[in-house]
């Protein structure tokens, strides 16, 4: 076996084992066993943050030539979701939140 072939077996047998694990019950422990049975919004509210955003400067060829940092204020809306899982192995019923960030 050749060393790409190797290194594609190790990233698909991590990215297995990590949506396994992500998607295990919480009481029977098994994997790839949790489905979503619905959502709710239990908040929003918006708020002003300031980030750096930077422009690329190019001259009449495309070409770049500089760049420039500047401050901004935003308005960012937060809202926070109650999810509703279920276990398809043993029907254990549990929820998680969420919190969706989103630049208006």
């Amino acid at each position: 076996m050749d060393q790409q072939t190797t290194l594609a077996i190790i990233i698909i047998a991590s990215i297995a084992i990590y949506l396994g694990y992500n998607r295990r019950c919480p009481k029977c422990k098994k994997w790839f066993c949790k489905k979503k049975n619905g959502t709710e919004i239990i908040g929003e509210n918006k708020k002003h943050e300031t980030i750096t955003r930077e422009d690329i400067h190019k001259d009449k060829d495309g070409k770049e030539i500089g760049r420039t940092e500047r401050k901004e204020q935003i308005l960012v809306k937060y809202t926070d979701y109650r999810n509703y899982h279920f276990c398809k192995k043993c029907g254990y019923k549990w929820t998680t939140t969420t919190c969706e960030r989103k630049e208006l």
